[in-house]
Formats: structure tokens, sequence, C-alpha cells
């Protein structure tokens, strides 16, 4: 099951200008095939050894995209580390500090997710053509905007975290339960 941080299927067919990348064509397919393993197919390991691979080629592109399937594999930590490099490539893509933010709850590290969110629902506000897609995919999880699916699980982060602060005991039960893995 793929986790909730990535809510927006992205489409699988890039449609780059071979013409003018034609040293890189193989790897633009390439990432294209690791797109359909893992947003259609859920072939979650097969998706990640390629994008490991369009990555050492030189494609950039290929880091959001493993960053949401590293978040899959609950390889937090490395996810963190693509989602930074994606916002460095689309600083203004609230999605992708969406799922950083995923991945920071995930490592238990909950005022980085709640920061996190706070950036996103800020840039799910700008009228671009990201978000404008962003916000379909919300409304197909009945949700009103992206903002909104941000804003709902800002308030729960903001919820658990106040309820975490107040008992030790429970926050030392959630950080246990956490399966944190790191990849070799």
């Amino acid at each position: 099951m793929k986790l909730f941080s990535f809510p927006f299927k992205r489409n699988s067919n890039l449609s780059h200008n071979f013409s003018s990348e034609s040293n890189h064509a193989k790897e633009w397919l390439m990432l294209d095939k690791a797109n359909k393993l893992y947003y259609e197919e859920k072939r979650d390991e097969e998706a990640l050894s390629l994008y490991d691979k369009v990555i050492m080629s030189g494609i950039s592109e290929a880091y959001i995209h493993r960053a949401f399937c590293l978040q899959s594999l609950k390889y937090h930590f490395e996810a963190i580390e693509d989602f930074n490099r994606g916002i460095q490539l689309e600083p203004k893509n609230a999605n992708h500090y969406f799922g950083r933010a995923n991945s920071k709850s995930g490592i238990g590290d909950f005022e980085g997710q709640i920061s996190d969110l706070r950036k996103a629902i800020e840039h799910s506000k700008i009228k671009s053509e990201t978000n404008r897609i962003n916000d379909l995919g919300a409304k197909a999880q009945r949700f009103d905007s992206s903002t909104q699916l941000y804003e709902s699980n800002l308030n729960f982060a903001m919820t658990k975290f106040e309820l975490m602060d107040k008992s030790e005991l429970l926050k030392k039960t959630y950080i246990e339960k956490l399966e944190i893995k790191r990849r070799n």
C-alpha cells in the first residue's frame, strides 16, 4: 500500500523533446519505465533500482519520484534527502513539502513535519498549473483542494504533537513503533 504522502498520481508519459536531449533519450525512457513500475504496477523495489540508474546518469527530475518510492519502502532518511533535492529543483511545489513532511513524521521529527506542512499550505495557495493538478488529485480524495488536504494533515499533526508533548509515555510508545530503515 502506498503512503498517503503522494496523493496525486503522476503522468508516467514524460513526453520530453528527445531531439534536444538525444544523449539522454535512453535515460528518459528508463525514467518513464520506473514511473510506470512505481505509480501503476506498485513494484517499488524494481522502480527504485531504475530510479537509481536514472539519477546516476544525470536526470535530476528523477529525485522526487525516487523520494516517494523510498518513502513507500520506509526509507525515510533517504527520502528526505531526495525531497530536499526535489525542493531545490521546484521550490514552490507544495506537494514536495507534503511528501517530506510525511517522511519527517516517519522518523519522529514532528516539528519538521509541522513546518513542512505549513510550507505546503503556503505554496498550495499560489495559482499555478502544478497546483491545479494537485487540486484535482485532492478532489479525487474528497477534499475541496490540495490546500484543504494539507490543512487537514497539519491539524492532525499538531494534535498528535500536542498529545505527545504532554505524555512522555505516548511519545516513547510512538517512537518505538516507528519502522525506521536505511538502505544498504
